[in-house]
């Protein structure tokens, strides 16, 4: 009787203790809990619903979470949460900002399987992020509104008269394509003063600075305004998805051409799932399926071009951009563009 008095106090003892988490990668863990995976990403629920979806079926073990935000937004985030990360991968922005972020320290270095795949210009010299997408910039606008022999041809005719009080410009506060849009204006000018001038101008011609791309296609429809400087892949999926009545301009003198990225971030909880989702999504399938499905152009050489889709133009003049001077002088054009240009209609 008093052995097992002995034996059930031990087992309630046992119950009552508090329980470790199983170790990752141990049985327990694997026959336990879905390992979770927190993404941040600007690339809108368009893409990241589908891609979920695409990722479940091959890696039920995972749960992934994204939270959408702007680019910029992205970045603020992790430099507030660098001691105490909430994101484990960073996924999709101009690749200036992950530059900044790795210069801050902010991600984690990670060399891909497939890194002999892609040109060593369009990754980090120490693998913490890497080039996943091209995207051009094009000017997009309401094809009810205006007809095709009547849109501009480059972007010196945006600043036309005819076009006063009809553009639409995203805010740049939170988006990478637009912040890379005002620093290529910058640049295509004699110098920064004059793509100061050159600025001032678009904004005199500016009705509304919509702050979500989602908004800025709303207006653009609804003819709020009916002219956009815009990423070349919202441009099919907006009109496919929603039925916008859009039409498109490739410029004269070359579009900026964005290289999307993606990275680890560093000191994220779950980093072994992060690296399954990297492969997974950056993998030639995946990038064949995203350039089908949301016009994603991949930035590896790889993929084949059949698989591309038939409507997306064939040939695209960049617009060369010097990218270190970006890095290194970005941040104070989008300053002054704040604080001196942005609603003072050309003032």
């Amino acid at each position: 009787m008093r052995r097992l008095l002995v034996l059930v106090v031990l087992a309630l003892t046992a119950a009552c203790a508090p329980q470790r988490p199983p170790t990752p990668g141990t049985s327990a863990s694997v026959a336990g809990a879905r390992q979770p995976l927190v993404i941040y990403s600007p690339h809108g629920d368009e893409v990241l619903k589908p891609f979920k979806e695409r990722f479940a079926a091959a890696h039920p073990e995972i749960e992934v979470t994204t939270i959408d935000m702007g680019a910029q937004g992205v970045l603020d985030r992790l430099r507030a949460e660098q001691a105490n990360p909430g994101a484990d991968l960073w996924w999709g922005a101009p690749h200036t900002m992950f530059a900044q972020a790795a210069d801050l320290g902010l991600l984690e270095p990670y060399q891909p399987t497939w890194s002999a795949q892609l040109d060593a210009a369009k990754r980090d010299p120490q693998h913490r992020w890497y080039g996943q997408y091209v995207t051009p910039v094009v000017a997009v606008y309401n094809s009810t509104a205006i007809q095709p022999d009547a849109a501009p041809r480059d972007w010196d005719d945006l600043l036309a008269e005819k076009w006063k009080g009809k553009i639409l410009l995203r805010d740049p506060k939170d988006s990478g394509t637009m912040r890379t849009f005002i620093a290529a204006m910058i640049l295509r000018q004699p110098s920064v003063d004059a793509g100061y001038a050159w600025l001032r101008k678009l904004d005199a011609n500016t009705v509304a600075y919509p702050a979500s791309p989602a908004l800025l296609f709303r207006q653009l429809q609804a003819q709020e305004g009916v002219l956009t400087p815009w990423n070349l892949r919202d441009y099919y999926i907006q009109r496919r998805d929603h039925g916008y009545q859009l039409g498109l301009v490739l410029p004269a003198s070359g579009s900026p051409l964005i290289l999307d990225g993606i990275a680890l971030v560093k000191g994220g909880r779950h980093l072994a799932a992060a690296k399954v989702f990297y492969e997974f999504v950056t993998a030639p399938e995946q990038l064949a399926w995203a350039a089908e499905r949301f016009y994603c152009l991949p930035a590896r050489g790889d993929v084949d071009p059949a698989r591309l889709p038939a409507d997306m133009p064939k040939t695209l003049r960049e617009l060369k951009l010097d990218w270190a001077r970006i890095r290194a002088e970005g941040d104070a054009w989008q300053t002054h563009w704040s604080e001196q240009i942005k609603g003072k209609g050309g003032a």
